[in-house]
């Protein structure tokens, strides 16, 4: 770990944080992160490796970067990308603001005194209405050439929630790095997954001879898959500004066709996903080097799902219906489909994290454990009792608060281990602590204050969790690992980085929210999301109301472990609970019992979420082409084709990273965004 890799890349860590939401939220460019594999990122390793690295070897071969100092690079930057989007900053501001604003025109809200639920702490200026501290806030006080100054925020305002909220995200930043540590060994040695992302950047940034091209780039065939897709996404980029040229298909639609044929297939629920084919070279590029199981079972993924909602939908039962935040039985049977993973999880690594345990608390250390697993235990549990304690100020009940950490990191935890394992690098779980709490106690064994607190929490810390920061550490530490980076220093320098990046974040998005206004083109991030808890919090008193004088009243009295005698779990959600704790259970029994099992629990998580509507086609695309080089090939053309399908990935990073500078410069030239050209879903 050099010094100019630490110092390039807590500034690429603070470029990311602080120019990250500026250009989502108020340019409304390409996503600058996006997900989990974001191509501002990635794309700037390919060129740092074919351009910057082999000119610095020219001038002096011991100035060209090394395969340790990109892996601390990128483990800064990385951990840097769970700050500026939907990891915090996209939804942060507008959900404290936008609440205070509207309840000027919600009568629903005044009549029920739903703000009177929120901790004054929790909101800017105590949740009072105010043209210094909301007027601004959406329409800005800067004007063109004169920007207002730093000190003209109103500081003061925010002072509360700031020292609220910064303490506890920080809490579940360093929480993650601490669990994402404790199953670092697990995994990537004792379990052996493949991690793709790792796996294809520590190809890419291997060096050469005397610093040049790495071997990957002296391979024809990387040059071929990379020149193949960028071709074709520069051609395609270059239609969407210009409509009436050429374009090379990458989307079928096969629905036309088949509905004809069977007009039944209009009425089955999400078949669109099935006969929508859209081609993502990268995710071709991933599926590759997944195990044949894994690539299989997420490529059927959504014509499973489509069959098993189908024959539901045809017995009279709804497998969609519900929404994200207060949950649907897709979303509740994936939520037990996560437990029942975490469930195995614990299961199969059980003496290795009690080892774990007993040093990290009994402080005798056994000596086949490494310090940072041990050190990232010890973290994670202090900072998890931390964020307990914070939730019991904000409001919320002690095992409430125990409940919702656990849940959060349980989320985060399977989010990582999908990624770890399978290159996914678009991930949404559709559920939320959130709507699982409340499906288990109900509304009226909650309370409004605690919904309103649970709420709030789980829109700061976990709303989109597509960019969350565990599976970027995870798959940073694996990187580190293979280039001889010590997994403690990256824990620590990830702990450093996301420190420092969420204190450049911060003032910078509210400078931007002052100064410009609030940009309202995000509407799920600026409406939705911001209404959504006061709305349901709302609906919930009228309906206690509705329900007899006392109901409220009982409502509120109710407290500590008292609610679990009052709570009501609702019986759609257990019964779609554990219909997907059951599956992940069976069939992870199977693959245990049957070697020639050929399914992997993963499609139980993934087959719902909206991600594999994009990306089943690709990954089924990834494992026949793996299929047909092994069976016709063997292992050795296997090995011969690995470059191959790096260059498709790269091909497809350099093509969305040149249109992000091209929408840039024409931003920067004219002040308005040009067409839209998406590489990946957003």
């Amino acid at each position: 770990m050099t010094l100019r890799a630490v110092i390039l890349g807590l500034l690429g860590a603070v470029a990311i944080a602080a120019f990250g939401y500026v250009n989502d939220e108020l340019m409304s460019l390409n996503p600058l992160v996006g997900n989990h594999f974001p191509i501002s990122v990635f794309g700037g390793i390919i060129v740092l490796m074919v351009a910057v690295n082999p000119a610095l070897s020219r001038l002096r071969p011991r100035w060209s970067f090394r395969p340790a100092e990109m892996a601390v690079m990128l483990t800064f930057v990385l951990s840097a990308c769970s700050i500026p989007g939907s990891g915090f900053m996209r939804t942060f501001t507008p959900a404290l603001v936008m609440p205070i604003h509207m309840n000027r025109t919600e009568a629903g809200w005044r009549k029920n005194e739903v703000m009177s639920y929120v901790s004054p702490i929790l909101l800017p200026n105590g949740g009072a209405d105010s043209e210094e501290v909301v007027g601004t806030f959406l329409t800005g006080k800067g004007k063109p050439g004169r920007p207002i100054g730093i000190s003209e925020v109103p500081w003061k305002a925010w002072s509360g929630p700031l020292l609220a909220w910064m303490p506890l995200t920080l809490l579940s930043l360093l929480a993650a790095i601490g669990l994402a540590l404790v199953v670092h060994r697990q995994w990537a040695t004792r379990e052996r997954l493949r991690y793709p992302i790792a796996y294809v950047t520590s190809s890419l940034v291997q060096p050469g001879r005397q610093g040049g091209l790495g071997p990957i780039f002296r391979q024809r065939l990387f040059w071929i898959g990379l020149l193949g897709v960028l071709a074709v996404r520069a051609v395609n980029g270059v239609q969407a500004w210009y409509p009436n040229s050429l374009e090379i298909p990458t989307k079928f639609n096969f629905t036309p066709a088949v509905t004809q044929t069977w007009p039944v297939l209009h009425r089955w629920p999400n078949m669109w996903a099935v006969l929508f084919c859209q081609i993502f070279p990268t995710v071709i590029g991933f599926s590759y080097f997944l195990a044949s199981d894994v690539a299989l079972s997420l490529g059927i993924s959504k014509v499973a799902w489509v069959a098993v909602a189908g024959l539901l939908m045809s017995h009279g039962v709804d497998a969609g219906g519900g929404n994200y935040f207060v949950g649907s039985p897709g979303g509740s049977m994936t939520f037990g489909s996560y437990l029942g993973l975490a469930a195995m999880l614990a299961y199969t690594g059980r003496e290795y994290y009690w080892r774990i345990a007993k040093s990290a608390f009994a402080f005798r250390r056994d000596a086949g454990l490494e310090a940072s697993s041990i050190w990232g235990a010890r973290v994670f549990a202090l900072c998890a009792a931390g964020m307990v304690a914070m939730l019991v100020c904000f409001g919320l009940d002690w095992p409430l608060a125990v409940l919702t950490v656990v849940l959060m990191f349980l989320l985060f935890l399977v989010m990582s281990r999908i990624s770890a394992e399978t290159g996914l690098f678009y991930i949404q779980t559709s559920w939320n602590p959130y709507s699982v709490i409340l499906a288990l106690f109900g509304a009226a064994a909650l309370g409004p204050q605690a919904l309103m607190v649970l709420g709030l929490v789980c829109i700061i810390l976990e709303i989109d969790p597509r960019e969350c920061l565990m599976p970027y550490v995870t798959n940073a530490l694996k990187m580190c690992e293979d280039n001889k980076v010590g997994t403690g220093r990256a824990g620590w320098g990830a702990a450093a980085a996301v420190t420092i990046a969420l204190a450049a974040a911060v003032p910078t998005v509210l400078w931007v929210n002052y100064n410009y206004g609030l940009s309202l083109v995000d509407t799920w991030a600026t409406k939705s999301v911001p209404a959504f808890v006061f709305d349901h919090t709302s609906q919930n008193i009228t309906s206690l109301n509705n329900a007899g004088t006392q109901e409220l009243a009982n409502s509120l009295r109710v407290s500590g472990l008292e609610r679990f005698a009052h709570m009501k779990p609702s019986p759609s959600f257990l019964g779609w609970a554990g219909a997907g704790l059951v599956l992940v259970f069976l069939c992870s029994f199977a693959r245990l019992r049957f070697p020639w099992w050929p399914i992997h629990p993963v499609l139980f998580l993934v087959w719902f979420p909206n991600p594999l509507n994009h990306f089943a086609w690709s990954f089924f695309i990834g494992w026949l082409v793996r299929w047909s080089v092994v069976k016709f090939g063997g292992t050795r053309a296997y090995e011969k084709a690995k470059p191959l399908m790096i260059g498709l990935i790269a091909g497809d990073v350099l093509g969305g990273l040149l249109f992000m500078a091209v929408g840039l410069v024409h931003y920067l030239m004219y002040g308005t965004r040009g067409p839209e050209y998406y590489i990946l879903p957003t």
